[in-house]
């Protein structure tokens, strides 16, 4: 069902950082949805400090943007659960971005 996932974080501005998901089937499907969530790297450790969520219907293609404001100084990263539902059937994926410092 799922034929293509991926993710993308990058920076624009001096705090802000710019999400990128999207997630393609092999044909069109009930829906596609997507939880983008937002980490911030403290000490070794990731923790999530946003999330974001989206949904689309009868279509076999989903792509969006998220924003999200900052604090510097820091490494983020986006891990993003890609969901495709058809006649009962749910497929999943994840995927997480490469590190940005802030």
């Amino acid at each position: 069902m799922i034929s293509n996932f991926d993710n993308s974080l990058s920076k624009s501005g001096s705090t802000q950082l710019n999400g990128f998901v999207t997630t393609s089937t092999t044909s069109t499907v009930e829906s596609i949805e997507y939880a983008m969530y937002f980490q911030q790297e403290v000490s070794g450790n990731w923790s999530t400090i946003a999330t974001r969520t989206g949904i689309m219907y009868n279509t076999n293609l989903q792509t969006a943007y998220e924003y999200l404001t900052v604090s510097s100084g820091y490494y983020y990263r986006i891990r993003t659960i890609h969901t495709a539902r058809n006649l009962g059937d749910v497929e999943t994926r994840t995927v997480l971005s490469s590190a940005v410092y802030v």
